[in-house]
């Protein structure tokens, strides 16, 4: 859940079937957004994922305006932030 004043932001859930993420709008109706597809952007692929995480807040320097981390069951591209949990940072503007 990516949260903005009022009542507005985003949920974002995982499309386990296609690997992918649907963003769909806190308010009202709960109006569907876009989809979020990894394997075509700056991160590889991802799988199997079995947590996401949002923040619009500033976490560091590269991730200034907030980020979108997601869990990845493989590490087949070589960008996982960590040895023992395979997982995917992305700057939240690039989402």
């Amino acid at each position: 859940m990516r949260r903005a004043r009022s009542g507005r932001g985003y949920l974002i859930a995982s499309s386990q079937g296609n690997n992918t993420y649907k963003v769909y709008e806190r308010a009202e109706a709960n109006r569907y957004v876009l989809t979020i597809d990894p394997k075509g952007a700056r991160i590889d692929d991802v799988s199997d994922t079995d947590g996401i995480e949002v923040t619009s807040c500033a976490t560091s320097r590269p991730f200034a305006q907030g980020v979108f981390i997601v869990q990845d069951g493989q590490n087949a591209g070589g960008n996982q932030t960590s040895s023992s949990t395979p997982g995917k940072t992305s700057p939240e503007r690039a989402c």
